[in-house]
């Protein structure tokens, strides 16, 4: 983790130097699991969150030549 970031966490958001250094940024999935994603949908709906499931393949866009 780059030594700015890090010192900002310890100081500011009171986090220990260790806990500091295992923070990970920036590193984002480059791709999209519709199971995956299907599960998130079901959970949101079991808790509460959505009013009702719906199927996140009719969300999902497909790239050119899949």
């Amino acid at each position: 983790m780059a030594a700015p970031l890090q010192t900002a966490l310890t100081t500011s958001a009171g986090l220990e130097p260790q806990a500091a250094a295992m923070v990970t940024v920036g590193t984002y999935p480059t791709t999209l699991s519709a199971p995956n994603l299907q599960r998130v949908v079901n959970l949101m709906f079991d808790f509460g969150s959505l009013p009702k499931k719906f199927n996140v393949q009719s969300i999902v866009v497909k790239p050119n030549g899949s």
